[in-house]
């Protein structure tokens, strides 16, 4: 008989491609509405609070990549206060406060290019769900992490 290996993931998202794991995060969006987010005891590394909504789901920041209003292109979050907001309000919160995350005092940065800043968001991504990272237990917990 033969042993099978088991293969524990280092990062959720390892299997897939950065197509295969925007189109994912668009079906649970476009098939959750209505988001109820519980704040957890974490936070990421980038200071943002972790919470967890009513279908299980962990969420942290959830960014947008658009322009503003000096033509740049940057990565902002779309949850404050421990709701979704829409493009226009996450937008008008970063800049009415120049450019500055009220949730983390951190700077937002702008890119040249909407490459430049889609190449930095996908890396941000991939940060956030390595499975070492204490709030992706909460994932781990729900949905199994051996393929």
């Amino acid at each position: 008989m033969k042993k099978s290996k088991l293969k524990i993931k280092k990062n959720l998202l390892e299997d897939l491609s950065d197509e295969e794991v925007a189109q994912k995060e668009k079906e649970y969006y476009d098939s959750h509405k209505n988001l109820k987010l519980t704040p957890t005891s974490f936070r990421t590394p980038y200071g943002r609070k972790v919470y967890r909504d009513q279908y299980g789901g962990v969420h942290s920041e959830s960014t947008t990549t658009l322009q503003d209003s000096k033509g740049r292109w940057m990565n902002i979050p779309t949850i404050y206060n421990g709701e979704y907001v829409n493009e226009k309000l996450a937008k008008d919160i970063i800049e009415d406060n120049n450019y500055i995350d009220p949730e983390t005092n951190k700077k937002i940065q702008t890119f040249k290019t909407h490459e430049a800043a889609i190449k930095q968001a996908i890396n941000r991504n991939r940060s956030l769900n390595k499975t070492n990272q204490s709030w992706n237990k909460l994932k781990i917990k729900k949905h199994g992490n051996i393929k």
